[in-house]
C-alpha cells in the first residue's frame, strides 16, 4: 500500500492528466458508433479489405476517386492488411487505435514531460499540458482532421527527445528523432514541414 501510495503522490499530476482524457473522450472506448466527421474519411469493410490491392483508388465511387494522399499510403496498406488478417477488425477499430488512442494519452503525456524540463517544476508542467492538450482547437481537430491533431502529441515528443540529444549526445536519442520524424512526415508531412522549421530555428537559437 505504501508503494501505491508514492506512486500517486509521484505521478499525481499524470494521472489526472489521463483522467482527464478519458473523461472528454469516452466515446473512443464506449461509443461503438462510426467514427466520420468533417473531412475525415470512412472506408467501409470491403473496400478496406480491397485496398491492399487498389492502393490508394476507390473503384466504386462516382467513376474512381482517390480517398488519400500519397504520404497516408502506409496507414491505408496497414489498415487493408490488418482487415484481410481478421475478419473483425475494422476502418473505426484503426481510427482509434492508430490516431484516438495515442492522440489521447500521448499528448498530455509528452507535454507534461517537455513542460517540466523547461520549467523543472511539476505543477507549472501540469498546468502547462491541461492548456496544450484540452485547448478547444485541438479538440475540434479530432473530430475533423486526425493526420492534423496526431502531431499534436509528436511535437512535445519530438522537441523533448532533440532537447535531451543536445543535453547527453546519447545516440539513442538520434534514433528516436528520427523516428518521430518519420512518424510527422507519414502523419501530415505540410503540418511536419512548419514544425521542421520552428525545431531549425529552436536549435540555432538553442546553440
Amino acid at each position: 500500500m505504501q508503494k501505491i501510495g508514492n506512486f500517486f503522490k509521484q505521478h499525481w499530476h499524470l494521472l489526472i492528466l489521463f483522467g482527464i482524457s478519458l473523461i472528454s473522450h469516452w466515446y473512443v472506448f464506449f461509443d461503438r458508433k462510426m467514427l466520420n466527421a468533417g473531412d475525415w474519411l470512412y472506408v467501409p469493410h470491403e473496400l478496406l479489405k480491397r485496398l491492399l490491392f487498389y492502393g490508394e483508388w476507390n473503384p466504386h465511387a462516382n467513376l474512381g476517386e482517390i480517398i488519400g494522399l500519397s504520404y497516408n499510403l502506409i496507414f491505408y496498406w496497414s489498415a487493408s492488411l490488418l482487415a484481410n488478417i481478421s475478419p473483425f477488425f475494422s476502418w473505426d477499430i484503426f481510427t482509434r487505435l492508430f490516431f484516438l488512442v495515442p492522440i489521447i494519452f500521448f499528448t498530455p503525456l509528452f507535454s507534461f514531460l517537455l513542460f517540466k524540463k523547461i520549467f523543472n517544476n511539476n505543477l507549472p508542467a501540469f498546468f502547462s499540458a491541461c492548456v496544450f492538450s484540452y485547448n478547444t482547437f485541438f479538440l475540434k481537430l479530432q473530430l475533423d482532421w486526425l493526420t492534423y491533431a496526431s502531431l499534436w502529441w509528436i511535437l512535445p515528443a519530438l522537441f523533448l527527445s532533440v532537447i535531451n540529444y543536445i543535453e547527453s549526445r546519447k545516440r539513442r536519442y538520434l534514433f528516436i528523432n528520427s523516428l518521430l520524424v518519420f512518424f510527422g512526415i507519414v502523419y501530415e508531412i505540410r503540418i511536419m514541414l512548419v514544425i521542421s522549421v520552428f525545431l531549425f530555428f529552436f536549435q540555432v537559437i538553442y546553440f
